[in-house]
């Protein structure tokens, strides 16, 4: 079922991303947190968003800076000079509730599953061994991490 989840979240980020934010998405390849070079970049932003049901688990999606302002220009209609920290991290939360609703939506396996509540997490916190989901989005890469409890 994890592999039927991830392809889910990817096919999930790409419509997202495409039909909210104004933006085409493409999927890289799989690597890991650390190799994805994100945790490097200061900028970054990281999100997390548990959820429980026939797999729990939580999906965390990073950001780099740049992108991040872009995605909240597009989905807000606000220009980049009135962009505070809070709106960009609300973007990022308001990403991943719709990312992760979307795909456990797609699994369908006939009982529910309940969302937590997404949170900006310190990228530092994610285990760097984990498996990474590269997405290319307008000169930029967004790392999707999917880690199973069960």
């Amino acid at each position: 079922m994890k592999t039927q989840l991830m392809k889910a979240m990817m096919t999930s980020i790409s419509e997202v991303l495409e039909t909210m934010f104004f933006l085409p998405a493409e999927q890289e390849k799989e690597s890991t947190v650390l190799e994805t070079g994100l945790l490097d970049q200061a900028d970054t932003a990281s999100a997390a968003l548990e959820f429980t049901g026939d797999i729990s688990g939580r999906l965390v999606m990073m950001v780099p800076g740049n992108l991040l302002s872009e995605m909240t220009e597009n989905f807000m209609g606000e220009s980049g000079d009135k962009l505070t920290r809070e709106l960009k991290h609300g973007t990022l939360k308001e990403l991943l509730n719709m990312v992760c609703g979307n795909a456990l939506r797609k699994l369908d396996s006939g009982h529910g599953f309940d969302l937590g509540i997404p949170e900006i997490v310190d990228g530092e916190t994610i285990p760097s061994e984990l498996p990474a989901a590269l997405i290319d989005v307008a000169d930029a890469r967004i790392a999707a991490i999917l880690d199973i409890q069960n």
